[in-house]
């Protein structure tokens, strides 16, 4: 079992990361392909409120990206790192391609790419 009630879940080839919105936001992750899972660790520097429509995006086996309305963090150790440059969301989807290129996409469509891991965002034009 998961251990907490998920609301996103993403993968890489090396690890299952769940984001979990409960009275303190936690982050919990499988190295086993979802066999078994760690014990849910609070993400204490995350700004997020219960309830807050959140994604997240599995970076590597130690790295997870969790945006959360307009703001989003890179979490490495369950050390919540804020990023910069992302719009005003709220944010609906995060993925990322290899561990330095990523997407974010807000509830208007509008799209953020970011090419060092999650810490910085930028638009991408769609026009």
């Amino acid at each position: 079992q998961i251990g907490c009630d998920p609301v996103d879940i993403s993968a890489t080839i090396d690890a299952v990361w769940a984001f979990c919105d409960e009275s303190s936001p936690s982050l919990v992750r499988s190295l086993d392909q979802g066999r078994t899972w760690e014990t849910p660790e609070p993400v204490i520097d995350m700004g997020v409120a219960p309830g807050a429509p959140t994604t997240i995006a599995a970076v590597s086996a130690d790295t997870a990206f969790v945006a959360s309305g307009s703001r989003g963090w890179v979490v490495e150790s369950s050390i919540a790192i804020p990023v910069t440059g992302l719009g005003d969301g709220p944010y609906v989807y995060a993925g990322f391609t290899t561990e330095s290129v990523g997407y974010v996409v807000d509830s208007d469509g509008s799209l953020c790419r970011t090419e060092d891991g999650g810490r910085t965002w930028s638009p991408v034009d769609l026009s």
